[in-house]
């Protein structure tokens, strides 16, 4: 894994600890100015598709443990209230795994404190309630 561009490095470990068997968790908000959580798969599927003796690319390691990964915004998971999910399709053993990422209606982060009305829910609930649920069925 030499030569890495910063970052890929990463999204080799991170695809690594999902194929182990790690459950993730990520939070997409939808007025974070900060950082736009579905380009973590966008980003990740482009390291599919670079060719190895790119910099851009982990090399081989990438390519032949990854086949595809994409972010689906609508897809309800069994594992939390809100939809949204990363789907990583692995080479072999395992087909696929799914990464839980519910979208809250708040900013870059999910306050604790924040007043819930109509417009607003109660996200910190929510993000409790989608956690809890999440751990359950992961142990």
């Amino acid at each position: 894994m030499g030569g890495l561009a910063p970052g890929a490095d990463f999204g080799l470990g991170f695809v690594t600890s999902v194929a182990n068997g790690v459950s993730s968790f990520i939070t997409v908000t939808r007025f974070d100015r900060q950082i736009w959580s579905p380009a973590i798969a966008l980003a990740l599927n482009d390291l599919v598709s670079v060719h190895p003796d790119d910099l851009n690319t982990p090399g081989e390691e990438f390519g032949t443990l990854v086949s595809g990964v994409e972010y689906l915004s609508i897809l309800p998971t069994v594992v939390t209230a809100r939809p949204g999910l990363m789907r990583i399709t692995f080479q072999a053993p395992e087909p696929e795994r799914i990464v839980v990422m519910p979208t809250y209606t708040s900013g870059h982060s999910v306050t604790l404190r924040a007043a819930a009305t109509p417009q607003q829910p109660n996200t910190a609930a929510q993000l409790l309630a989608d956690i809890t649920q999440w751990f359950m069925a992961t142990m």
